[in-house]
């Protein structure tokens, strides 16, 4: 369908600049950057280049293609700036799975600096539909006859990892993280760093960051991050991210969601 929005665009008379980044599991497989042109021909061209395939996992580098793509084109100085972003995939996150450099608020904020916007047209989930909510712009789902097309992923919640495990309840506002210390490589501290992101994706509480001890004789430790209820002043979901990290480096995160009505 991008054919059909050049040519909205060209009718319009609008001076326009196109770019192109094509990702899938960066940097296994490289991102193909094209632009920046003002024919909209070479444009159509490069959609009509685009090899759909590999990918690996169901996760793909979309956050790594968004920043390559504000990193490498020129804007014109008071040009409007949109992004349009395709994917029948989920992307890599730094604290979903840490197969990215880059977290979901990180990319929000550096899009929002810019003054870009990002119409999605993806999957109904949540971090892929605050994508574009963050910055302004729409989420459309994508037109396919896929099997993740027609469902609703689940919300983008991980309670368990090697490290720790958290406990909460789902209207607040205490939440337990417990860490498990490996007997046989004892670690000198354990570090959390928790952070609150609004149902925009955008970070609007942290990062707080806490250290503890471990005693030579303890066999878990337990955190108790507190959650104000002043924090959630409107309606939707709530993403609050954990992140534990020992004295071996060892890190994992843990993150669940919850929603205020």
């Amino acid at each position: 369908y991008c054919d059909e929005f050049v040519n909205v665009l060209t009718y319009e008379g609008r001076r326009v600049r196109f770019g192109l980044v094509a990702f899938s599991d960066y940097p296994q497989e490289p991102l193909w950057i094209k632009g920046m042109t003002d024919r909209s021909g070479d444009f159509r061209n490069w959609l009509r280049r685009i090899e759909f395939s590999g990918g690996g996992p169901l996760s793909e580098s979309g956050l790594d293609a968004i920043v390559e793509a504000l990193r490498r084109f020129d804007f014109r100085e008071r040009a409007a700036v949109r992004f349009f972003f395709f994917s029948d995939a989920p992307f890599h996150d730094r604290d979903y799975d840490g197969q990215s450099q880059h977290t979901l608020d990180e990319v929000i904020a550096l899009l929002q600096a810019r003054r870009v916007v990002v119409d999605v047209i993806g999957l109904d989930y949540l971090p892929v539909k605050q994508l574009a909510y963050g910055t302004g712009g729409r989420w459309m789902p994508i037109p396919g006859q896929g099997y993740l097309e027609q469902i609703s992923m689940p919300l983008p919640v991980r309670g368990g990892a090697a490290l720790g495990a958290l406990s909460f309840r789902p209207e607040g506002p205490t939440d337990e993280v417990f860490v498990f210390i490996d007997p046989h490589r004892r670690a000198e501290w354990v570090e959390l760093r928790w952070r609150v992101l609004n149902p925009r994706g955008e970070r609007i509480q942290g990062e707080f960051v806490e250290r503890l001890e471990v005693p030579p004789d303890a066999t878990r430790l337990v955190f108790r991050p507190q959650l104000r209820p002043e924090w959630f002043q409107s309606g939707g979901y709530y993403t609050i991210i954990y992140r534990l990290t020992d004295s071996w480096n060892h890190s994992v995160a843990l993150r669940r969601v919850m929603e205020y009505r």
